[in-house]
């Protein structure tokens, strides 16, 4: 990201200068052997929640990670009447997962481990609560015990010194890039500070205080990345309009070049900052103006579009970074299940890592393999003036034979949140005329996303965007700003992309006439 100044060097520089590219080229060739040999390695979680009062439906926790490629994902895991459950996977390095029981826990795994977790429920509901007495109610056992030990006890003093959501939120909403970007490194420094004061009262392994120290770091990165999403919904901005905005240099503190990424890869902050900085540099970084010229020609739109994204991945020199983002970019297209797609996959031989290259090549062959048994077995594929429709196309299948009343929507939003008693208030009368409500939202973490639902008691089905599908949507049906709503025919047809809101009753009412 950061430009170079080429100067001429005199002979001992020169020496110098070589000997140090030779230990670099030593040090980096290592670094990619390693990641060459990341081989995925079954990993067990076990576990109980003690006194737990067992009732259907409320009886489950959430494991919550980051994966490099595919980036978030969720596993809802029930528990049996004793409180006991069991999660396996396969991981191929060291990283964070959070398990979700009142709240968040974080938990450090490594390939091939078997930890057990026990959560006291009557620490939890029987005492004030605090982070201290919340991590009390947590205690792990097996491979990464003690490992876990120095996590548990340093995340009490992360979420009280250090995590502020509501803070960083409202930073992101009132401040200018400029101004923000002041902020953050401001925050950063006390933050260290901070750190250095807890690493001196309490002891901890070298290796987990560099940990800690990369966590504080990559905490300010991913605010930064989530920073023009975040401003752009808080203001009601279309995001593609304010990233057009933002100067080129912005991203100048992702200092990627000098970053050990199987080090970092253990970091959750990282991994989510690396799908933020996805999204933003790749997707969002393609000018309006390339995409109107694209668009205007309207010859092999969706693969001239494919290539403008993946010319944003090829500007960056470093392997490994470059290597994710191929696959990311690969990735976003291959989960849409489209099969013309498959064409456009030639970019895999361009990863050089062989774990990221196999991994990509695994899903394009699953996608192979579909497209075969669809041609054999008579089903019809998808062309690609209907490819923008496959993001919303498990939605409509869910659905089959209703009408969808489609709110796209975001916890920040306060217009958004004015119409949510509005749309309780009508969706009982719709409801029996085989009417559904289906909300997307965006510009949000998992955490804020479902607190916001329980909190203003958001009625109906939930799915929640990668900033890449509302991006797609905002392209496809010229959202300007939120909220914006939907109609979707029983046959699956959008009928209305600017429909009226809850708010406006009558007006829905007619429309809603017209196609029921």
């Amino acid at each position: 990201m950061n430009s170079i100044k080429r100067e001429k060097l005199p002979g001992t520089a020169i020496f110098i200068n070589l000997t140090a590219i030779f230990i670099c080229a030593i040090f980096l060739t290592s670094c990619q052997h390693s990641l060459r040999k990341l081989i995925p390695q079954k990993t067990i979680i076990t576990g109980q929640v003690s006194g737990h009062e067992y009732t259907q439906g409320n009886n489950t926790i959430s494991i919550f990670w980051v994966d490099m490629i595919s980036g978030g994902n969720k596993k809802i895991i029930e528990f049996d009447t004793s409180g006991k459950f069991q999660w396996e996977t396969e991981i191929a390095h060291k990283q964070v997962i959070r398990l979700f029981y009142k709240d968040f826990y974080d938990l450090r795994l490594s390939p091939g481990d078997s930890i057990h977790v026990v959560i006291d429920a009557n620490i939890l509901n029987n005492t004030e609560f605090s982070w201290e007495n919340f991590y009390t109610a947590i205690t792990v056992t097996g491979t990464s015990e003690e490992l876990n030990k120095e996590m548990i006890r340093f995340m009490t003093f992360y979420h009280e010194e250090i995590l502020d959501k509501e803070m960083d939120l409202r930073l992101q909403a009132r401040l200018d890039g400029y101004q923000y970007t002041i902020a953050i490194n401001d925050q950063l420094k006390k933050h260290n500070e901070a750190l250095e004061k807890y690493v001196l009262e309490h002891t901890h392994s070298k290796a987990f205080k560099e940990w800690a120290k990369r966590k504080i770091k990559f905490k300010s990165w991913l605010n930064l990345s989530s920073y023009p999403m975040y401003h752009s919904v808080a203001n009601g901005i279309p995001p593609k309009v304010f990233h057009d905005s933002i100067p080129e240099n912005y991203y100048d503190f992702v200092d990627i070049s000098n970053t050990d990424q199987l080090i970092v890869l253990d970091n959750y902050e990282y991994l989510a900052f690396l799908d933020d900085y996805f999204a933003e540099v790749v997707f969002f970084g393609v000018s309006e103006d390339t995409l109107m010229k694209i668009k205007k020609d309207k010859i092999n739109v969706g693969h001239k579009i494919f290539d403008a994204h993946m010319h944003q991945v090829l500007k960056h020199k470093d392997g490994m970074i470059k290597d994710i983002l191929i696959a990311k970019t690969i990735d976003s297209r291959l989960q849409q299940n489209n099969y013309e797609y498959l064409q456009y996959t030639d970019y895999t031989n361009l990863i050089e890592n062989s774990y990221i290259k196999s991994r990509i090549t695994a899903e394009v062959n699953q996608l192979k393999k579909r497209y075969e048994e669809s041609l054999r077995d008579g089903f019809p594929t998808i062309s690609e003036k209907d490819t923008h429709d496959n993001l919303l196309q498990s939605i409509k299948t869910k659905h089959q034979d209703k009408i969808l009343y489609i709110h796209i929507w975001s916890p920040s939003c306060a217009p958004c949140l004015i119409q949510v008693p509005h749309s309780n208030t009508i969706k009982a009368e719709l409801t029996a005329n085989n009417v559904e409500f289906i909300f997307l939202a965006n510009g949000c973490d998992e955490d804020s996303w479902q607190k916001a639902i329980e909190a203003h008691n958001i009625q109906g089905d939930h799915y929640r965007l990668t900033k890449v599908q509302y991006g797609e949507l905002s392209e496809l049906y010229e959202i300007k700003s939120i909220p914006h709503y939907l109609l979707v025919d029983k046959e699956g047809r959008i009928i209305d992309s600017d429909a009226p809101r809850p708010s406006n009753m009558e007006a829905l009412k007619n429309t809603l006439k017209t196609i029921m």
